[in-house]
């Protein structure tokens, strides 16, 4: 049996020989492969009963085994399992075979090192994904050849989508683009490809629910040997709340500028000519206001009647002609006009002053 095992002493693998003795199993031999993972020397085992070298072995669920291919001969196999008791632990993976004599054959493989390599790659990915879900980035690759895009969970939640309910495809994420956005994302990656360098894109993304997010995506392409571009990694980084204050501040700026080239237009205004000067007065204030109209009023015989004396409209472009109110018809609008403060209604369907111009306008 030894000239069995000493031709087995060279391999990779632990082995070791058991025989069936009064409802327990003997250490009858074993490899150099299977002393140095044990820590346990020949000498310390042979001849010894199983469940006294390793008293969880029935919990392990190795012993049931060894009793069941004692009794009918075919092999079994126990898939990664973790045996761990006072002296010892660590995961294995067995695979359990009779001899012609009637003794039991266990080759196994210590899968410690790689489970806890697992654990440890497990762990990082957890936190890398924490991470990119605090800092709103995901990842993702393209397999160029195949056409498959794998995504972290971060970039399906940017996207609007749950994590890892479908397979994403190139075509799928420029589903998620504008058409402009798609001609000039597709040019990039092109170029990027062309000139093998890393290509940086803003652009939006349109959920599923019509919501809008503003993104700034990267990639750079993996390539063979023979130059062809075969993958591209990058990343996909929100940047919404920082792309909505631009555009705010891009707005403000723009509607000063407005407001400074309509004080220049003002400023050039005929008062002389009073027709004109109220008409020029009613078209600046109703564009560069963006409303639909503006005009101008003043009080007639003491504060009774209020006429419109120049009104612009900016959606027919017109001047219509101005109309007469009289405090008889509208008390409560007179009666806030008289308290010399601004006048702002909200809502015209509830509103006590608006009520009062249902039936005119």
């Amino acid at each position: 049996m030894s000239s069995i095992v000493s031709l087995l002493n060279k391999l990779p693998i632990n082995i070791v020989i058991y025989r069936y003795v009064n409802n327990d199993f003997i250490f009858i031999d074993l490899n150099k492969m299977a002393e140095k993972t044990e820590k346990l020397t020949k000498s310390d085992i042979i001849g010894k009963p199983l469940t006294k070298i390793f008293p969880k072995v029935k919990e392990f669920g190795l012993f049931e085994l060894l009793v069941k291919v004692h009794n009918t001969g075919v092999e079994e196999e126990l898939d990664i399992s973790f045996y761990e008791d006072e002296r010892v632990s660590g995961w294995r993976h067995n695979t359990i075979n009779r001899l012609e004599n009637g003794d039991i054959l266990v080759a196994y493989t210590d899968m410690t090192k790689q489970k806890d390599l697992e654990e440890e790659l497990q762990v990082k990915n957890q936190l890398l994904e924490e991470a990119q879900q605090i800092a709103h980035l995901g990842s993702w690759t393209w397999n160029i050849k195949t056409n498959e895009i794998t995504w972290t969970d971060e970039v399906f939640r940017i996207f609007g989508e749950e994590p890892q309910s479908f397979s994403p495809t190139y075509e799928k994420f420029l589903s998620y683009l504008s058409e402009t956005d798609r001609a000039t994302l597709q040019k990039a990656v092109e170029s990027a490809i062309k000139n093998r360098t890393t290509y940086t894109f803003e652009h939006q993304v349109q959920r599923a629910d019509n919501s809008i997010v503003y993104v700034k995506e990267s990639g750079n392409a993996k390539y063979d040997k023979l130059g062809n571009a075969v993958s591209m990694t990058g990343t996909v980084l929100d940047i919404s709340e920082r792309k909505r204050k631009q555009i705010q501040e891009d707005l403000k700026y723009k509607r000063s500028q407005e407001y400074q080239n309509a004080l220049l237009s003002w400023a050039q205004v005929n008062y002389n000519r009073l027709d004109e000067a109220l008409k020029q007065a009613t078209k600046l204030s109703a564009e560069t206001l963006k409303v639909n109209r503006s005009s101008v009023w003043l009080f007639k015989d003491d504060n009774t009647k209020l006429e419109c004396i120049s009104i612009y409209s900016s959606k027919e472009k017109t001047y219509p002609k101005g109309e007469i109110l009289e405090i008889a018809k509208y008390p409560s609008y007179f009666k806030s006009l008289a308290k010399g403060l601004p006048l702002v209604v909200h809502d015209t369907l509830t509103d006590k002053v608006a009520l009062e111009f249902m039936d005119d306008y």
